[in-house]
């Protein structure tokens, strides 16, 4: 559900201008990137690999499409 909430964000700021967007998309990347940071310090990097194989999706290509 996360990354659909971004995608709005992200398709309202590039198909409608709303300049405001882009900085609610950075800080919920960074919060999200904090997170998973602590998941890694906390529960090592494997487990955080464990979690990937259930989210391949949405927030993948969403991320991707942020960095193009």
């Amino acid at each position: 559900m996360i990354h659909k909430i971004m995608v709005g964000l992200f398709d309202t700021h590039r198909k409608l201008g709303y300049a405001k967007a882009m900085p609610m998309i950075f800080k919920m990347v960074d919060y999200f990137l904090n997170r998973i940071r602590n998941v890694i310090r906390t529960y090592t990097y494997y487990r955080w690999q464990e979690i990937l194989t259930v989210e391949y999706g949405g927030m993948n290509e969403f991320m991707y499409n942020l960095y193009r």
